[in-house]
């Protein structure tokens, strides 16, 4: 369905853009609904899996992705969350959600989603592992760059299924699962 309604919405934008310019006498589009889709969603960690993704021999690149995910997963954060998160927002069992990236091609920073300010209250876990954490900037999660791409987020969630052995797919696990 969701396929379909995308097709009938290019459609609708092409029956309409040649109604407009007189080239047919109606469109043949208008009047024409939507299907309904129903929500997926998303698959469920086990407890293991998430011992496991996040111990010493963890499936990540690199302490920061392991470090993003962990925000992911602990702090219920949200990608441009996690992207945008500086040191100075961390205290020492508090994290202060007031800025995320808007735009990830730009990396255009602003407020966060529902454009209000949220202090998460982090396990004594993710406490330890963000000191460990070393420090090379001002951002919280980078890469050798000094910040995270756009095509980073579902490219280290994949490698890190991967390695872990677990098929995303059957059990309709996304980066959202983590929340």
């Amino acid at each position: 369905p969701r396929t379909k309604n995308e097709i009938m919405s290019i459609l609708g934008v092409i029956f309409r853009t040649a109604y407009h310019w007189e080239i047919i006498d109606r469109n043949p589009m208008e009047g024409v609904g939507k299907m309904h889709v129903d929500p997926e969603e998303s698959g469920v960690f086990t407890i293991e899996e998430l011992q496991t993704m996040f111990a010493g021999d963890h499936p990540w690149w690199s302490d920061s992705i392991k470090m993003c995910w962990m925000l992911a997963a602990f702090a219920g954060m949200r990608r441009g969350e996690i992207m945008a998160l500086r040191w100075d927002r961390v205290d020492e069992n508090i994290i202060t959600v007031d800025q995320a990236i808007v735009d990830v091609k730009t990396f255009e920073i602003g407020p966060p989603k529902w454009g209000r300010t949220r202090r998460v209250p982090i396990p004594a876990i993710l406490v330890h592992e963000l000191h460990q954490l070393e420090r090379h900037g001002d951002l919280v999660v980078m890469n050798e760059e000094g910040r995270l791409t756009a095509n980073w987020w579902k490219r280290s969630f994949a490698a890190g299924m991967a390695e872990m052995k677990i098929s995303p797919h059957d059990r309709k696990l996304k980066p959202h699962s983590f929340r």
